[in-house]
């Protein structure tokens, strides 16, 4: 994870602990979104919302109109 630990050797894993005191100290709404799927990888479009600020996953997209 080089952006996370940038000083760690590249393919040096990380250790879940590291990685939970990391999310601990506060992430903003864009890094959670962007680590959600290591997280959950089950887990499908997820995306934030600035107006309510929520985080939404598992929506179905709505589509586009012709």
């Amino acid at each position: 994870m080089p952006s996370l630990f940038p000083e760690r050797a590249p393919g040096a894993p990380a250790i879940a602990s590291e990685i939970a005191t990391y999310t601990r100290a506060g992430l903003e709404a864009e890094e959670i979104v962007d680590l959600w799927n290591v997280v959950f990888p089950a887990d499908r479009n997820v995306w934030y919302n600035e107006e309510t600020r929520a985080i939404h996953f598992n929506e179905e997209m709505a589509g586009y109109l012709d």
